[in-house]
């Protein structure tokens, strides 16, 4: 039996209570046939192990499960104070915990509570505040922080999914890459020693096997060299703002990869887009935030021109238009006509929706067109391995 805390509400005040059950959905069940309406429950942790296993980053799935929590909270008439004094104390991550308490301290010196999460950039995303401010404006907090924990679990199961998908190719190429260098320095050579002896001739792949390994051995110190020089000036270049610039506008058109990369920015874009407009945050200042929290240098200059026609009093979605390879028909149709008609709010939420499923099919997608290539360059490599083995040993059997 594990020991579970849970919060409720009774008569405006916060009651802790303890509860023993087998696990989480036990426990859930047994409080709601009891009627008891819970606004956090939490397994409790043994003091001993907690602190041996405490992790030192937090997840976006304890972002999520703090927005959700929080939104909970809000919903359920508790205060801003209340809330996050629940959150702090039931967090068994100590690097959210100290986030959390950092938020409390800055609240209660008066600082604003948009301000106080926006201090911290690297665990919530730069949308969080804003979205925050805008729901305190108009006293609707708790259903904003409900309308961003959603969106958030939302590109944390995309961000699974995605995972999930590159985690095969990546194993496989790293397993090819591995096997082709065992292969050139440990089994080739010992090949080599008795084909040589047998003094057959030798098939075109065993000759070429045995030249790659030959160069490899002999020059393996300029090879690792050139390797390095190579590594560091892509990573130089990229690092500058003209690489990096090239970069991003060339992923987006890279073969596979390219419908994939933009179909996830897209998503981000209007999500984010849709978020801010729809909970009251003003032009100038979203079109900031997106610029801000846009990553590819080539979308971002896109935002950039988007915020500075606005500032002039002019229509942002010209500079849309402008970049059509950015953004499909649909997008730049809907926005473009919203725009004109003042149903932004509902027509991004319209194109949030669809993108969502969009994106879902563009990683099926990719995934439909990776996983045969990996598969098939692996069989490449281990059938020009055997072949470079076998067809000597058949040589040499011929030949008895």
């Amino acid at each position: 039996m594990k020991n579970f805390v849970y919060t409720i509400n009774v008569k405006g005040k916060l009651s802790q209570r303890n509860l023993r059950a087998s696990n989480l959905a036990q426990a859930q069940t047994y409080l709601r046939r009891k009627n008891i309406d819970v606004i956090t429950i939490t397994e409790e942790k043994s003091a001993l192990f907690s602190g041996l296993f405490q992790k030192k980053t937090i997840s976006q799935d304890e972002v999520v499960s703090f927005a959700q929590l929080f939104s909970g909270c809000i919903q359920s008439g508790l205060t801003i104070k209340d809330s996050l004094t629940i959150l702090e104390k039931q967090t068994q991550n100590k690097q959210l915990k100290l986030v959390i308490t950092d938020v409390l301290n800055k609240i209660s010196i008066g600082t604003t509570l948009s301000d106080a999460f926006a201090a911290h950039p690297d665990v919530f995303p730069q949308y969080f505040p804003f979205a925050i401010r805008a729901g305190e404006a108009s006293g609707n907090l708790g259903e904003v922080l409900d309308y961003v924990s959603s969106y958030l679990d939302k590109v944390n199961e995309l961000r699974k999914q995605l995972k999930g998908i590159l985690t095969y190719p990546i194993v496989v190429s790293i397993m090819g890459a591995l096997l082709l260098t065992v292969i050139f320095v440990f089994v080739a050579p010992t090949f080599k020693e008795i084909f040589t002896k047998s003094k057959n001739p030798l098939p075109l792949p065993t000759m070429i096997l045995f030249g790659v390994s030959d160069f490899l051995k002999e020059y393996f110190p300029i090879v690792g060299i050139v390797i390095g020089i190579i590594v560091a000036g892509s990573m130089a270049f990229y690092k500058s703002k003209e690489g990096r610039l090239k970069f991003d506008t060339f992923i987006l058109q890279a073969p596979l990869v390219g419908n994939m990369v933009r179909d996830i920015l897209m998503m981000r874009f209007i999500s984010t887009f849709e978020i801010l407009i729809n909970n009251g945050v003003p032009m100038l200042q979203t079109l900031q935030v997106l610029e801000d929290s846009t990553s590819n240098l080539a979308l971002k200059a896109v935002v950039t021109e988007m915020r500075r026609d606005v500032s002039r009093g002019l229509s942002f979605s010209g500079p849309m238009l402008r970049k059509k390879e950015f953004f499909s028909p649909m997008i730049l149709h809907t926005i473009a006509g919203a725009e004109k008609t003042g149903t932004l709010g509902p027509s991004l939420k319209r194109i949030a929706t669809f993108s969502s499923k969009e994106i879902i099919y563009s990683i099926k997608s990719f995934a439909s067109k990776v996983d045969p290539i990996v598969t098939t360059l692996l069989g490449l490599i281990i059938l020009f391995v055997a072949s470079s083995v076998y067809l000597p040993i058949f040589s040499m059997m011929e030949g008895l």
